[in-house]
C-alpha cells in the first residue's frame, strides 16, 4: 500500500486510494489556509520554522 497527500490536508492509501485521515484538524485547516503561507517570502518562512516545526498556528499568524 501507498501513501500520499490528496491536496493538502488529507492521507490517503490504496488502490483506489481512500481516505486514511486529515493532517490536521478542521480549524488548524481553515487557519493555515486562511493565511496563504505558501505565498510568504523565503524570509518569513525562515523566521516561521520554529512555531511550524512546534505547531503553534497562533504565533504563526501574528508573524
Amino acid at each position: 500500500m501507498s501513501l500520499l497527500l490528496n491536496g493538502r490536508n488529507t492521507i490517503v492509501g490504496g488502490v483506489p486510494a481512500k481516505e486514511i485521515r486529515k493532517r490536521f484538524d478542521n480549524k488548524t485547516i481553515s487557519e493555515l489556509l486562511r493565511l496563504e503561507w505558501w505565498n510568504w517570502s523565503i524570509d518569513k518562512i525562515n523566521a516561521a520554522i520554529p512555531y511550524i516545526m512546534n505547531g503553534d498556528i497562533e504565533k504563526l499568524s501574528k508573524l
